[in-house]
């Protein structure tokens, strides 16, 4: 008999500027600064995203999108190393 697993197909990949504002929500916060540490020091995985940010500029009369690569990581994981760091403060 076959198992099937069901897989979302939902990322919880994140910018560290979002991750370090979803942290400052917890009472324990962490800057992008301290994130890129914990990154290294527990080997997390990263991945680089284009994303386009768009800025409308007056005197063009038209939008300007720009692109740019950011930093992805996953918010499960780093939740873990966020509770292991945590923990060894206390």
């Amino acid at each position: 008999m076959a198992v099937f697993t069901v897989t979302p197909d939902v990322s919880d990949m994140v910018t560290l500027q979002e991750c370090s504002a979803l942290f400052r929500e917890t009472g324990h916060p962490a800057s992008e600064t301290t994130l890129r540490r914990w990154i290294a020091a527990h080997d997390v995985r990263t991945e680089w995203e284009e994303r386009v940010s768009h800025r409308w500029v007056a005197r063009l009369n038209r939008d300007i999108g720009r692109r740019q690569s950011v930093m992805v990581v996953s918010f499960t994981e780093m939740l873990r190393v966020h509770k292991e760091e945590i923990a060894k403060r206390d």
